[in-house]
């Protein structure tokens, strides 16, 4: 009978709690950003300039927690930064610094914030710097100079040639939200706790 209680307790618990919420899901959703599909790439832009990866871009606001990048030189001061348009300019919204990286593919654990509409950017030092998907009209701006720095911006010029950049995340559970998943033996505990109160209310 106890369990039974429990269970109902914990059914309005997720309820209102999902109902307090406006009903998003608990669950988290994935983002993307930039290219993936890219094999090692031939061409290159040479470093010192910052590169926006324009297709592709932010779906859901969330957080972009691992970048893979191709170097077709090695490189020096390497950051990566998230972007989003305002007033005719691009400002750097969130970022990290990587510091230097070999000629290759890599895979970097970061974080950075993100919202929908938002861009990867990459910069570096080195020739051969970046690496070169495809050309793609209208796909990536370039500026010369660091601007993968938090408030940074300015306008970008067009260019057709993508860089080998992608970066995926997620948003994590909506606020407000109770999962399923972190429902455990704890919780039947506190729920025991509560249906004695409860009873002993009642007696």
């Amino acid at each position: 009978m106890k369990r039974i209680i429990y269970l109902l307790l914990i059914v309005v618990l997720v309820t209102v709690s999902f109902l307090g919420s406006g009903g998003n899901s608990a669950r988290a959703a994935s983002l993307s950003c930039g290219v993936s599909w890219w094999a090692d790439p031939a061409g290159c832009w040479n470093g010192g300039w910052t590169r926006l990866v324009y297709i592709n871009p932010v779906s859901i606001a969330g957080t972009v927690t691992t970048i893979t990048c191709y170097n077709l030189g090695a490189v020096t001061s390497e950051y990566f930064g998230m972007f989003y348009y305002s007033g005719g300019k691009w400002y750097c919204r969130s970022s990290v610094y990587i510091g230097s990286a070999t000629a290759g593919s890599h895979t970097y654990t970061v974080s950075l914030s993100c919202q929908v509409g938002d861009v990867i950017g990459w910069y570096c030092v080195g020739s051969k710097g970046f690496g070169v998907c495809q050309a793609i009209t209208n796909s990536t701006g370039w500026r010369s100079g660091n601007f993968c720095t938090v408030g940074a911006n300015g306008a970008y010029t067009t260019s057709i040639y993508t860089p080998s950049i992608n970066g995926t995340g997620g948003n994590g559970p909506a606020a407000g939200v109770v999962s399923i998943d972190s429902i455990s033996t704890s919780s039947f505990s506190t729920v025991e706790s509560m249906t004695q109160i409860t009873m002993t209310s009642i007696n």
